[in-house]
């Protein structure tokens, strides 16, 4: 994913490719965590969160959008009141982030 955001400035095709791929690994890596361990995939959600905001700035795909921000609230709900509450912040601003992007589509 970082690999993918660094480039997508230099090298737009590349870069969303990459981050294509790094969303379809977290996409992978919930279907083997999710339920057996929550927080694991939470974190792993707020990731996907991450990769699919980062694709939406190349595509305006709102649907990228509306994804992250429910992966996002998943996984603010499974952390919270966990020792791994600390993600929950960085969740949060993310959020708060799509939120403003989901308003400025709105608006255009």
């Amino acid at each position: 994913m970082a690999l993918g955001e660094g480039e997508a400035a230099d090298n737009p095709a590349y870069g969303h490719d990459l981050l294509r791929r790094a969303a379809a690994a977290y996409r992978a890596a919930l279907s083997t965590v999710d339920g057996r361990a929550p927080v694991d995939a939470a974190k792993i959600k707020i990731n996907l969160a991450y990769a699919l905001g980062l694709l939406w700035n190349g595509t305006r795909n709102r649907q990228m959008l509306n994804e992250a921000l429910a992966m996002l609230d998943g996984a603010i709900a499974t952390i919270e009141g966990t020792p791994e509450r600390r993600h929950v912040a960085d969740a949060e601003r993310a959020r708060e982030r799509i939120l403003g992007a989901l308003a400025r589509a709105e608006a255009a």
